[in-house]
């Protein structure tokens, strides 16, 4: 209860002052400043008894600019009684097209580079289990009407890592919009990324991801290496809005290391957890039934989601991001999702979610989402979500 009352009142001392822009004028151009941040109160019902609230993913930070030129983001996790860096960004513009950032932030792949969730309450278990956290890195923008281009090269490691070895990603993204003006928006999007690293690599279909977390696939593995792919189409129409992203990520397995198989969660603590040997894995004997010769796992997800506005005129697209954003404020929104994850040897998992999100304004908005999940590691989970989210 503490946490919840500091943690409001942070965030409106924050927010009242980030309405009043700080500007100072020098010579060589003007500095401007503002407070950001935002937090989700956050409501779960589940069939299987594990109800909850709770106030989610608290942030602090600051937007500098400079010059019209320079950008500088820093931002801050309020987590219980600890403080973690998120994103840590500065940013230089070129020109109206040409941009280049440096800083810990989301590689160029997924959904999550949006923040907290892409218009539902949860992530898509394929984005969830598939896309890379926050990395250290840099990469270049290239943005116009027709096509975003985006080249990075980036360590494996954040803000947080000690070790000096990290390995490192290389990543790029290409999105065409053959179709784009007020109205309608048609862009499709291809996004490889390799990944050589002495980490872990761990990918965890977990649904929900806030209250109660249940892993219904998944594990964690050291591998030789990973390569990523994602494909995407969007479209927008009107109050209509689509888009579909496919997801895949190949590990190719180091022999004489351990691959632990699948660890199973509930209410956020390990309950199960099993390593072998990937020798004895590949030399042909049989893991609770399974196929074991193999030098590689594959986990690859789909997801195909769509809105309807039942109040409001025209669905809204962020160009730079090359993403569908919040309509206009007032605007009430009818959401539906429809996902599947197979992570192999390690199970399988599908959701149907149905959303409504109501918009107050551009700072707060609203969300239920009915969710039903069907797993091959778990019996099928019914869910009632609600959240209020307010953001500055």
């Amino acid at each position: 209860m503490k946490k919840i009352v500091l943690s409001i009142s942070m965030l409106m001392i924050a927010a009242v002052c980030s309405f009043s822009q700080i500007v100072i004028n020098t010579e060589v151009g003007d500095i401007s400043m503002r407070l950001t941040g935002r937090t989700s109160f956050d409501v779960g019902c589940y069939d299987d008894g594990k109800n909850g609230v709770m106030l989610n993913d608290t942030r602090l930070g600051t937007m500098i600019n400079f010059d019209d030129k320079w950008n500088a983001h820093f931002e801050l996790l309020l987590d219980n009684k600890t403080v973690s860096f998120r994103d840590i960004t500065i940013a230089y513009s070129f020109d109206e097209h040409h941009s280049v950032k440096v800083g810990n932030y989301f590689m160029p792949f997924g959904a999550k580079i949006t923040g907290l969730a892409y218009k539902f309450c949860e992530d898509a278990p394929a984005d969830f289990a598939i896309t890379p956290n926050r990395k250290m890195g840099a990469a270049y923008f290239y943005t116009s009407d027709k096509l975003n281009l985006t080249a990075g090269l980036f360590s494996d490691g954040n803000a947080d890592a000690k070790a000096l070895n990290q390995g490192w990603n290389l990543t790029g993204k290409v999105v065409y919009r053959p179709i784009i003006n007020d109205n309608t928006v048609l862009h499709l999007g291809f996004a490889p990324m390799y990944t050589q690293s002495p980490n872990s690599v761990s990918f965890m279909g977990i649904v929900p991801s806030t209250i109660g977390m249940r892993m219904s696939a998944g594990g964690e593995m050291l591998a030789d290496n990973v390569f990523r792919l994602e494909a995407e189409a969007l479209y927008i129409k009107g109050r209509f809005y689509a888009e579909a992203r496919y997801q895949r990520a190949d590990v190719t397995l180091p022999e004489g290391k351990y691959l632990d198989v699948v660890g199973i969660y509930d209410v956020g603590e390990l309950i199960g957890y099993e390593y072998i040997s990937i020798n004895e894995y590949v030399g042909g004997g049989n893991y609770e039934g399974k196929s074991t010769n193999l030098d590689k796992i594959t986990a690859q997800g789909v997801y195909a989601q769509t809105s309807f506005l039942l109040i409001g005129d025209q669905q809204q697209y962020h160009k730079a991001m090359a993403f569908s954003i919040a309509p206009v404020p007032k605007s009430l929104e009818l959401l539906l999702r429809v996902s599947h994850l197979t992570i192999e040897e390690m199970g399988r998992t599908s959701d149907i979610t149905l959303g409504l999100t109501y918009h107050f304004n551009k700072y707060l908005n609203a969300k239920v989402n009915a969710v039903t999940v069907f797993s091959s590691n778990m019996d099928v989970l019914f869910a009632l979500q609600g959240r209020l989210q307010f953001s500055f």
